[in-house]
């Protein structure tokens, strides 16, 4: 699909001794990425964290057709051709690490939705997915089988609460509600991403 604009925060641990963190934007995202703030708190010499910039690239930029509800649509009616060997989301195969390592996937909106189609794929290169408000069809995020931490505002006026039920019934999920208005990664979430990565959220 060619190359994707990405921009590095951390790492320098020898091989190992280190875990790298890929975060997907929100569908707006075209300038300063929606992590950025998130991204610079949580790197650290052991943690690298890549955030991508799919818009760089016309093959990997986000359509309106990736939408959750235009998915389903489209799919019913047979709209979009399938194919069960390749997922429009592969192009993060290539910026996975080199040693073949479990990455941390984390996504916002769109990009939550993206992390989760490929983690849905791809469950033996996931570690733990983070999600802030995702826009994923229920029939992904029930395939969903490594450890999720779902962040979602009680007062999002994109991405409403109630969607939280597409995750219901599943065993690895930490829901963590918030009540500040808005949709966005906000800088607050650094913490409460850190303390469940480290066990204690």
């Amino acid at each position: 699909l060619g190359a994707v604009s990405l921009r590095s925060y951390g790492g320098g641990a020898p091989p190992g001794a280190s875990e790298t963190m890929i975060a997907l934007p929100g569908m707006a995202a075209l300038g300063e990425p929606d992590w950025h703030a998130v991204a610079s708190s949580l790197a650290s010499k052991s943690l690298r964290v890549l955030l991508p910039l799919p818009h760089s690239n016309a093959k990997t930029a986000p359509s309106v057709f990736e939408f959750a509800v235009a998915k389903t649509v489209t799919g019913l009616c047979g709209l979009l051709a399938s194919n069960a060997d390749t997922i429009r989301e592969d192009w993060l195969l290539d910026i996975m690490p080199d040693d073949g390592s479990k990455v941390i996937l984390a996504g916002f909106s769109w990009g939550g939705g993206a992390a989760c189609r490929f983690a849905a794929r791809y469950p033996e290169k996931v570690s733990k997915l983070v999600l802030v408000s995702p826009d994923v069809q229920h029939m992904v995020a029930q395939k969903l089988s490594v450890p999720t931490l779902l962040i979602w505002s009680t007062r999002d006026p994109i991405n409403p609460y109630f969607w939280t039920r597409r995750f219901r019934g599943l065993g690895n999920i930490t829901l963590q509600t918030t009540d500040t208005f808005g949709h966005e990664v906000r800088a607050d979430h650094s913490e409460r991403i850190r303390k469940w990565l480290v066990g204690e959220g």
